[in-house]
């Protein structure tokens, strides 16, 4: 067994196939590929016209003395294009997660922009969520349980307005 390296430093590795065509990047924040957000590092996976299709993305940061920024992602979908994500954002010990569908906005202000349609997770004031928006990004149902495990729904009409709020 000594062709079995106990540990592999680098910097990036690249996972390509016989042909050359990358697929899967494993990086540091100084050399990730182009397609990424600057400071990230993580692990990118390409389709087969080598356009990042989703990854695992850290993205960490002292932001001043005694703060700092943290972001965790696992993505699917084109880089400028996210169709799902799991993820966690932290700042200075408060926190956000949970799982965000993504899709295009439509109407004649949307050109090409992707919005959250779907967030379920936890709010950084400890809350449990539910949030849905329509299809050009409004707003629409939220249903929450808060810390003293009360009930909120919020419903919301197309301009964004709520027009039913009821605590059970």
């Amino acid at each position: 067994m000594s062709d079995i390296l106990s540990m592999l430093k680098a910097q990036r590795v690249d996972i390509v196939e016989t042909n050359g065509d990358l697929r899967i990047s494993l990086y540091n924040s100084a050399s990730q590929p182009s397609t990424l957000p600057a400071g990230a590092s993580g692990m990118a996976f390409f389709d087969c016209d080598g356009q990042e299709y989703g990854g695992l993305v850290l993205q960490s940061a002292k932001t001043a003395p005694g703060f700092y920024e943290s972001n965790l992602s696992l993505t699917f979908g084109k880089s400028d294009k996210q169709a799902v994500q799991a993820g966690i954002r932290e700042e200075n010990g408060i926190r956000r997660y949970g799982y965000t569908i993504y899709d295009k906005i439509s109407g004649e202000n949307a050109k090409d922009a992707n919005c959250d349609r779907l967030f379920v997770g936890k709010e950084p004031d400890g809350s449990l969520a539910v949030r849905l928006k329509d299809s050009k990004g409004i707003e629409r149902i939220n249903l929450i349980l808060d810390n003293e495990g009360e009930t909120h729904i919020v419903v919301y009409d197309a301009s964004g307005s709520i027009i039913s709020s009821l605590k059970i």
